[in-house]
């Protein structure tokens, strides 16, 4: 059975960056399975899923825009600066990262700091990055 938006796919991967440093790997989590074209895996690497058959094996080469987002590219929000912990720094040009309720970790860069709120810009840490996936295409299965 082929890959297609709706089934449900079994697969293992590794993902490395262009000098070949390894970002993640199934074989330290497992395989994964999600539902295709849901956008539960990067977007790019979904689509080119697309029409791969159990036991197909593939690499691909992400562009950014296909793997974590173009550089500088992530949305901008005006926050309370209640909202972080008691000891961040609010510098313009600045980068960090804060667990927010619930445990999930954000990264943010300042771009403007004002009296009780900071503008920022939300990233993922591997913006930019051009992404090599190595894939194999374990099952596919028609969703309930």
């Amino acid at each position: 059975m082929k890959v297609e938006n709706g089934r449900i796919v079994k697969l293992e991967y590794k993902l490395t960056k262009k000098n070949g440093e390894l970002i993640e790997s199934s074989s330290v989590k497992g395989p994964i399975e999600f539902v295709a074209g849901r956008g539960h895996f990067l977007p790019g690497l979904e689509t080119k899923l697309i029409g791969m058959e159990g036991g197909e094996a593939r690499t691909f080469s992400l562009l950014p825009e296909e793997a974590f987002g173009a550089k500088d590219s992530g949305p901008t929000r005006e926050m309370g600066k209640t909202e972080f912990p008691d000891n961040t720094e609010f510098r313009v040009g600045g980068r960090f990262s804060a667990r927010m309720p619930g445990g999930l970790e954000v990264y943010f860069e300042v771009l403007e700091n004002k009296i009780d709120t900071v503008v920022v810009r939300l990233h993922h840490p591997l913006e930019g990055e051009v992404v090599t996936a190595e894939v194999t295409v374990l099952e596919v299965q028609e969703a309930n």
